[in-house]
């Protein structure tokens, strides 16, 4: 039933419209979105139940006069394939960091590369996982995994560096530091 799908993202985007206008006349200039669900779904249905909605949603944005956007993307059996999809959300719109989950650093690369074939506006960031590399992984692997990643990504710039997703409470304060330090000593080769 297609049909109810579709009735229940519009709900949800209509709730989605209501809350960035709070944010707008709050003084917010950029507004986020993450719905990390849609990684679950295969990219036709992705294409179905969330490109519209999605497109409408960065389109309302920019009618209410915010600068930038921020994308969030979860783990996911398709996330590397719904990335693909998401050009398709007029993110040439207004400046765009689509961050969170990406397989690999050589992913995340290709999809920067990609994301600047269709706009020049697009960043990307993440891939770090906090939930085990940060969370648990010693500071001098995770300065490492630092300077791997920088290597792979940081060239041509439209890289934050940025972890995939919330940091667990529990994270050693070294690691955090690790992560944080270690890509401001970075030298690009």
């Amino acid at each position: 039933r297609p049909w109810f799908a579709h009735d229940v993202v519009n709900f949800a985007s209509e709730a989605c419209f209501n809350l960035i206008e709070g944010w707008q006349s709050a003084g917010a200039t950029g507004f986020a979105s993450g719905a990390g669900s849609e990684t679950v779904l295969s990219p036709e249905h992705f294409r179905q139940f969330c490109v519209p909605y999605e497109r409408q949603y960065l389109q309302a944005a920019k009618k209410m006069g915010f600068l930038s956007y921020t994308r969030h993307i979860c783990s996911g059996p398709s996330a590397d394939l719904v990335v693909d999809e998401m050009a398709k959300f007029g993110l040439d719109e207004m400046p765009t960091l689509v961050w969170g989950y990406y397989k690999d650093a050589e992913t995340m690369a290709q999809k920067k590369r990609f994301f600047a074939e269709f706009s020049p506006r697009v960043a990307v960031g993440g891939t770090f996982r906090a939930s085990d590399q940060l969370a648990f992984w010693s500071p001098s692997e995770i300065e490492a995994e630092v300077k791997r990643l920088l290597d792979v990504c940081y060239p041509d710039g439209k890289y934050v560096h940025v972890a995939d997703c919330c940091i667990p409470p529990a994270t050693p304060l070294e690691n955090i530091e690790a992560f944080v330090i270690s890509a401001k000593k970075y030298r690009p080769k």
